[in-house]
């Protein structure tokens, strides 16, 4: 058996960055001890405690060796590359490259919204169609908007149906919708409470469709639609309309439909789903070895199988990331074209398609 070297620990996982390090430290001091010679692999910090949210970050340190190599994984972005995979809990994804779909910065936090659109009347209503008032980004801090349903101190039910955002231009000139919504599950609809009070379920809506309703809330409440995520134009107008019913308001309850706007504290951009989203995620890690002029290993890269079902453009995927890592000229091992289930059959034999990328 031929040893190339040691790789300490696949995927790290600490309870703080420092005691990762301080391990690091410790395994390269003891493996010097018997073997002045062969090369050691150090992997950044994929996670703290289980929050896999820091993956995000580079999590490198330095150790003082003349033969140390530093390695990380690639697996951007994690909801194309991981869909369906069981262990994730990441749903079916679109194809890629996809232009029509937004990725925003890790850090993206919500920031202002727009208030004073119509409120549901207390008591009964029917359904009705409420038309939102325009709301001008004026601020640069903008990034991004989604529609929020909100019932906020209502002990009744509010029910919300289709909707549209608009938008219009620096004179005001309508330019088209954002995004336009009808209601049929509850994916991608992420439900916040103040205090934990409330419900929200899947309804009877309109004509037959599907509604969302939210019911005994005791505070701030609301139900903001990630998915249907919109690129702020610095300048440009929003507006969003939609229908609402209400059963047993609350006299002082606040039933509107919103528009939500978030920033990224950091500064970071937008991307579409394509090459230059990973080339900019690609990026960061090429900068730590040019900083540093140290050797950098991409450990993984690779699809979970259903990536490559017909449509989805694994195969793309998997071609973009082979002309940036021949362009940045980076190392790396696929993961994998000989394990079941990434891209391989039930018996673990290389599928064709793959090593014809590759190579």
């Amino acid at each position: 058996t031929i040893v190339a070297g040691y790789d300490l620990v696949n995927e790290p996982i600490a309870r703080s960055p420092e005691d990762w390090e301080q391990l690091a430290r410790r395994l390269v001091a003891a493996i010097r001890e018997v073997d002045p010679y062969h090369l050691i692999i150090v992997e950044r910090l994929n996670g703290l405690k289980g929050d896999w949210s820091t993956f995000h970050n580079l999590n490198f340190f330095l150790i003082e060796d003349p033969n140390i190599a530093y390695t990380f994984h690639f697996y951007h972005p994690f909801s194309y590359t991981h869909q369906n995979a069981p262990w994730t809990n990441v749903p079916e994804d679109g194809p890629y490259p996809d232009e029509s779909v937004l990725i925003v910065p890790a850090d993206t936090r919500w920031y202002t919204a727009t208030f004073n659109n119509p409120t549901l009347p207390p008591g009964n209503s029917g359904w009705r169609y409420y038309r939102g008032q325009k709301y001008r980004a004026t601020d640069p801090n903008l990034l991004t908007g989604k529609p929020a349903f909100v019932s906020r101190d209502n002990s009744g039910s509010a029910y919300f149906g289709d909707f549209v955002i608009e938008e219009y231009d620096e004179n005001g000139n309508y330019l088209g919708n954002v995004c336009e919504g009808k209601i049929s599950s509850l994916a991608g609809w992420h439900f916040w409470s103040e205090d934990g009070s409330g419900k929200i379920e899947l309804a009877k809506g309109r004509r037959g469709g599907q509604a969302i309703k939210i019911s005994g809330t005791t505070a701030d409440t609301n139900a903001a639609g990630n998915d249907y995520r919109f690129a702020v134009t610095p300048g440009h107008s929003y507006a969003i309309s939609g229908y609402m019913k209400g059963r047993r308001v609350s006299e002082d309850a606040i039933c509107m439909l919103r528009i939500d706007f978030e920033t990224s504290p950091s500064g970071k951009k937008l991307f579409r789903k394509n090459k230059e989203y990973l080339r900019y995620e690609l990026e960061k890690f090429i900068e730590f070895r040019e900083t540093h002029n140290v050797p950098l290993y991409l450990g993984e890269f690779g699809l979970y199988q259903d990536c490559f079902t017909e449509g989805r453009g694994g195969l793309n995927w998997v071609r973009d990331m082979l002309e940036l890592l021949d362009e940045y000229d980076l190392s790396y091992t696929y993961h994998t074209y000989h394990e079941y289930p990434f891209e391989c059959n039930v018996m673990g034999l290389s599928r064709v398609r793959i090593l014809e990328a590759i190579e």
